[in-house]
């Protein structure tokens, strides 16, 4: 139930990720240079380290995924299963548009795509996803 829990939040990160709350025809774009998209992105690679840390101290009920810019054409989710220094290994979530891969699709991508990343503890408590995190605060009113 929590692994469904989730990905069910993956999918809507990934949907508010291509679009956000507008004011004109209810959806607008938040461009993927958006400055503050790109601190956020800072954050999450300057924090990879307590990623690392947390990954390797998760329970089989903690949840890792992270985003990454996949062979410079596409932001893509990977459910993590294993990850050190210098690589993620993991499942592709969702259904990449502009790359051949399948979801589930096993994938090993280089540190240096990374977008975000997030751990979904078993208690409800979410490390990470700042990019997430900034892309819902984007979609409200005002912002």
């Amino acid at each position: 139930m929590k692994q469904i829990l989730a990905l069910t939040v993956i999918a809507l990160l990934a949907v508010v990720t291509l679009v956000g709350c507008g004011d004109k025809d209810g959806w607008t774009k938040v461009g993927d240079n958006d400055p503050r998209l790109e601190a956020a992105r800072e954050q999450a690679r300057a924090t990879y380290p307590d990623f690392l840390k947390a990954f390797k101290s998760k329970t089989v009920f903690d949840v890792a995924t992270v985003e990454v810019y996949y062979q410079g054409t596409e932001y893509i989710t990977i459910a993590v299963s294993k990850a050190d220094e210098n690589e993620i290994t993991g499942n592709v979530e969702g259904y990449p548009k502009k790359v051949s891969l399948q979801k589930g699709a096993e994938v090993t991508v280089p540190v240096s795509d990374l977008s975000d990343w997030a751990i979904d503890m078993d208690d409800g408590e979410v490390l990470g996803g700042y990019v997430a995190a900034e892309l819902t605060r984007l979609s409200q009113p005002g912002n």
